[in-house]
């Protein structure tokens, strides 16, 4: 009975990190939403995209129904086929996408606190080391960097992968081979990400290992045509199980090509990295700024997971140096430590000087460009050597069993944080974002069309830092909206971008939109333009225009942006992009996304500052030859320049020399 009651000590520690890390994050009531309107919302595009393929609500897995007309587009980032089927669930039992999601997250956590612990108390028989270190695994607040990318949290075949490998490579069992294989397969079917980088520690594991160990029992023992046999069937299983799945990803790479290592390097940990914070973190907030402008691409960088992990790995270090651990005990230690050092050694950035590129040359590894979640695997060779460091060091000072019994309450105090310092988002407020862009599609749509390209045309945002995220949050929406729609559309966010679709997704108007189409071989008069203004366009152009002066226009970006005609060429932020509609309106957009708008109130003057578009911000075009027009405001007055301020006004009755623009376009 007695041996039986320690066991409420990890089932305490699992609800103690629901509650402190998804369940704080979501809320009580389920109201938040992990990380931003961006990765977030595109994984559950996916597990989405997964469920209506398994209820045969869609018939082709592999071309989801964005980035169109481009085929094989679920390849261009992770899948998440291997727990489809638990999101896949939720959505069959009647939570609705975003619910599912959570719950889905919600497993993920608790499967990866199960998983872990059954691997290290199989490995060390010790219960409260093995809960210390699921907790660590589970709920560390490592996790917290890594809310914005969920994709890595399906990882809960990882700590028992490693302990098969270990089994294999320590018992020279064949079946441990073969369950570490399938795990690893199930790995990859999780996220290729993450099975790349188990593959990355298993490496340095197994080197560790052969180093401190040898391999003579191996060549004893497997050098014999039945076991090369045995293994070589092991391999060829594995090769046909994971075929399906890597075929679409050899496709993407042969198109595309592999990343370049420049593009990866910033995201190698530095040593500062492994000792940066959450600013969420409750204990460790202090050590949440130190790297910030210290490392490029500093955000994904906050590794620290606590602590208690650097506390084993002191405790390895002393056993290994003081000698009062037997020989076998230290030389165990030794080869974790060796383990630890490897992994993290071979994805170090020293200055821009790292051993990773030889991981990069490795087939698979140049996929990826976010080395920084090589962490989410490399931690586990940090809790093994924590929980055997503690477990050698109680053999040799007993009372250290007492201390360990506090352990379980110190981890969790440890990995203390403030969930309104997360980075998260309302739910519900995405929801309705999705809702008001499924209507404008389902009141413009025209079933003639195979597709939709939302463009929308009022996207000013008042933190220009935050420009980038709003076009990322503007095409998940459009995205999710028509996938409800069952409507292929152009919009799209994922982890490669073909061709010169960043042109359209940064600047959606006809030309960009034309060249996408053109580098698919697709004629773009199938594709319907659905906008946010409610009216039918005929065109959207960028164009610079030239006054009667011969001086080109600029928008100035002052605290009250005029329109003036006095540039002798124009930079690349004075041009303007104009959309037509059917009855000869226009709207003009300056570079700065506000509209051009005719105060009426003070002399017609024109000012680029309107964040929505009305009355005040339509001009109707009068054209005059191909390529002159003739601007005529809301107040029924035409523009023209002023011929000393050169200011443009919406003040003359008739159409002269002055109100004359020639229109340039890109």
């Amino acid at each position: 009975m007695k041996h039986k009651l320690i066991y409420v000590i990890p089932f305490l520690l699992l609800l103690v990190g629901l509650y402190f890390m998804p369940i704080a994050v979501f809320e009580s009531n389920l109201s938040k939403m992990p990380g931003d309107l961006g990765d977030t919302r595109f994984n559950n595009y996916i597990l989405e995209h997964g469920h209506k393929y398994l209820t045969g609500k869609i018939d082709n897995y592999w071309d989801a129904p964005f980035l169109y007309p481009y085929k094989n587009v679920t390849a261009l980032s992770d899948n998440l086929l291997g727990t489809l089927p638990i999101y896949s669930f939720f959505r069959g039992i009647g939570a609705d996408r975003e619910t599912a999601f959570q719950f889905w997250l919600l497993t993920l956590f608790t499967l990866n606190f199960i998983f872990c612990f059954i691997a290290l108390n199989k490995w060390s028989a010790n219960v409260i080391l093995s809960s210390v270190g699921a907790y660590i695994f589970a709920f560390s607040i490592y996790n917290l960097g890594q809310l914005d990318h969920v994709q890595v949290f399906p990882k809960f075949i990882a700590p028992l992968v490693i302990y098969w490998f270990w089994k294999f490579i320590s018992e020279t069992k064949i079946k441990y081979f073969l369950f570490a294989s399938l795990g690893l397969i199930y790995q990859f079917y999780c996220g290729m990400y993450l099975a790349f980088m188990l593959t990355y520690v298993l490496l340095f594991f197994g080197i560790a290992y052969f180093g401190i160990y040898g391999r003579q029992s191996w060549h004893n023992k497997f050098w014999n045509k039945r076991s090369i046999a045995y293994l070589s069937s092991i391999v060829i299983l594995s090769v046909f199980i994971l075929l399906p799945l890597i075929r679409p990803y050899l496709e993407v790479a042969g198109s595309m090509g592999m990343r370049k290592f420049d593009a990866a390097i910033n995201s190698i940990p530095t040593f500062r990295s492994y000792f940066f914070s959450s600013d969420a973190s409750s204990v460790w907030r202090f050590l949440s700024n130190h790297a910030i402008g210290k490392i490029s691409e500093w955000w994904g960088h906050r590794l620290f997971f606590g602590a208690t992990l650097w506390l084993g790995l002191i405790v390895g270090v002393y056993l290994v140096i003081s000698k009062r651990a037997s020989f076998e005990s230290r030389k165990y230690i030794y080869f974790l430590l060796s383990a630890v050092f490897l992994a993290v050694i071979f994805c170090l950035n020293f200055n821009g000087v790292t051993l990773y590129k030889f991981i990069f040359l490795l087939p698979g590894f140049s996929s990826m460009r976010a080395i920084d979640r090589i962490i989410n695997l490399e931690v586990l060779l940090f809790i093994i050597l924590f929980v055997f460091s503690f477990a050698k060091l109680q053999e040799v000072f007993p009372r250290v069993k007492y201390f360990i019994f506090v352990l379980p309450v110190l981890v969790v105090v440890d990995n203390l944080f403030d969930a309104n310092k997360v980075k998260r988002f309302d739910k519900q407020m995405s929801q309705q974002r999705i809702a008001d862009v499924k209507n404008r599609i389902k009141d413009q749509y025209d079933s003639k069309y195979t597709a939709i390209a939302y463009m929308p045309f009022l996207t000013h945002v008042e933190n220009e830092s935050d420009g980038y995220l709003h076009t990322v949050a503007i095409q998940l929406d459009a995205m999710t909206a028509a996938q409800e729609l069952n409507v292929p559309c152009v919009n799209s966010y994922t982890g490669f971008d073909p061709g010169n679709y960043l042109n359209f997704f940064f600047d959606p108007r006809d030309k960009t939109l034309d060249e996408w189409c053109e580098f698919n071989q697709y004629k773009s008069s199938q594709i319907q333009h659905i906008n946010d203004l409610g009216k039918k366009e005929v065109s959207r152009k960028k164009i610079n225009l030239v006054a009667h002066n011969n001086k080109f226009l600029t928008a100035v970006q002052d605290a009250e942006p005029l329109v003036y005609a006095n540039r002798e060429k124009a930079a690349a932020w004075e041009n303007f992009i104009m959309v037509r509609f059917e009855n000869g309106d226009c709207f003009i957009k300056a570079s700065t996304n506000f509209l051009w708008s005719a105060e009426i109130g003070k002399e017609g003057i024109v000012v680029a500052s309107k964040s929505e578009a009305g009355e005040g911000e339509t001009f109707r075009i009068v054209e005059l030859n191909n390529t002159t027009i003739a601007f005529k405001a809301a107040n029924g007055l035409y523009l023209s320049v002023d011929s000393i301020s050169l200011n443009v006004f919406a003040r003359s009755s008739v159409i002269g020399p002055t109100e004359l623009f020639k229109v340039i376009e890109f």
